[in-house]
């Protein structure tokens, strides 16, 4: 009976996911969150991944068809494959049931479509309807998108898979490679590596680069290759440290991955590091990055748990509130 009761106040919701293969991870994380709270996720994917031409043409088309035909139940875009024009598109949902989208880059960090003044003018239009409403991951990212569009957001954080207590002998074998991992982007900092680089070289210390379209850096191993959600992972388990060296950026996914690994990470300070790895992180380059880097390579797994899991707590909380306005 108490199932029965349970089966009753559980609500579904419809996910869409125009990265499936990028965004596998995140989604798992989300779904992970909603479910704990009573909700059903069910996942549509069309994705317009490696897309160019008249293929990526059609996949729009098809994508756009797909939405002429609305659901009863509320929607969560976690993407939005055409930019600010993405709350436009879900007009006709929007009299049927809540659309929410999520925002990741307000000022995107690579040029993307659907971002000139045209597309935020519809946004700002198609924002004026009650049941569309913006999601950003943090404050910072939530005001400057106020600021460019006068549209207010919510702020959800960041999904968090719930992070394992560290295995002492994964602890023992994983000291000597530090990572960089992610596509290269013209926010990401060379000299912030090749000062990691310059100072521990003469160190037993792996420097590994893995995404692509990264060049070749001073002193580290590049592989810019596309890496897999598999390699992703494989690589996050090697590594003693994972380097963010980011200019600018509104929230890291590759910093949650890292927590949920109870691996260290060496970033500038920023808000989102700040609330995933406490203010007194030691990883912080504000005394430079080799000095950040040297402070958490050998820390104690168990004490980057706490912090994991102190973030994790925080994280579900948000999504906890995310679901009861739904």
């Amino acid at each position: 009976m108490e199932d029965l009761k349970m089966h009753s106040r559980t609500q579904r919701l419809l996910i869409w996911n125009p990265l499936p293969v990028a965004l596998k991870h995140y989604v798992e994380a989300l779904s992970a969150h909603l479910q704990k709270n009573n909700i059903a996720p069910e996942i549509r994917s069309r994705s317009v991944e490696q897309q160019s031409g008249t293929a990526k043409i059609w996949v729009a088309l098809r994508i756009l068809t797909s939405r002429i035909v609305p659901s009863r139940s509320p929607v969560l875009v976690v993407w939005p494959a055409f930019g600010f024009l993405e709350a436009a598109t879900w007009s006709v949902q929007a009299l049927f049931s809540k659309v929410y989208i999520i925002i990741h880059d307000v000022n995107p960090l690579i040029r993307a479509q659907g971002h000139g003044s045209a597309a935020l003018l519809l946004f700002r239009l198609a924002c004026l309807m009650p049941r569309i409403h913006i999601i950003c991951h943090t404050s910072e990212a939530a005001e400057e998108l106020r600021s460019t569009s006068r549209v207010i957001a919510m702020v959800v954080r960041h999904p968090m898979m719930m992070p394992q207590y560290p295995d002492d002998h994964v602890q023992s074998n994983r000291q000597t490679m530090v990572s960089v991992l992610g596509q290269y982007k013209p926010t990401r900092s060379i000299s912030a590596l090749t000062e990691i680089s310059d100072e521990v070289g003469a160190c037993d210390i792996n420097l590994m680069i893995a995404g692509r379209g990264w060049p070749e850096v001073r002193g580290w191993t590049v592989d810019d290759s596309f890496i897999s959600e598999l390699e992703f992972g494989q690589f996050l388990k090697a590594s003693a440290c994972i380097v963010i060296p980011y200019d600018r950026f509104y929230q890291s996914g590759i910093a949650v991955r890292a927590l949920e690994q109870c691996t260290a990470v060496v970033a500038p300070r920023h808000p989102h590091i700040e609330q995933l790895f406490g203010t007194d992180w030691p990883g912080f380059s504000d005394s430079g990055w080799a000095q950040a880097l040297s402070c958490v390579i050998e820390l104690d797994k168990v004490s980057i748990y706490i912090r994991a899991k102190s973030a994790y707590e925080s994280v579900d909380q948000s999504w906890k509130h995310f679901c009861t306005e739904l």
